[in-house]
């Protein structure tokens, strides 16, 4: 399962949305959860118990599009750079 576009409006940001957003998907779910998301997001999602990995932790998936996501910095992107992070969550 991957906890995908998890997005708040920018009017929005900064009143506990994506918190309460995070806590009933969190009670929701039973199991591994993966997300990606940029780095800076990082201590966000550990706040809910969420992991970085490395390379050869990740699905397939995931490694595949860290490979691309990797060689369009490459080419002068200019993105922030991607972390993949996984919980191994428990119903609340």
């Amino acid at each position: 399962m991957e906890l995908a576009s998890l997005a708040v409006a920018k009017a929005w940001r900064k009143k506990g949305i994506a918190r309460q957003l995070m806590h009933a998907l969190i009670k929701t779910h039973d199991g591994v959860l993966h997300l990606m998301c940029a780095d800076p997001l990082g201590p966000f999602y550990e706040a809910f118990g969420f992991v970085p990995l490395t390379t050869d932790e990740m699905p397939k998936y995931f490694r595949r599009v860290s490979k691309l996501v990797k060689g369009l910095e490459l080419f002068g992107a200019d993105n922030p750079h991607l972390l993949v992070m996984r919980r191994d969550m428990q119903a609340e």
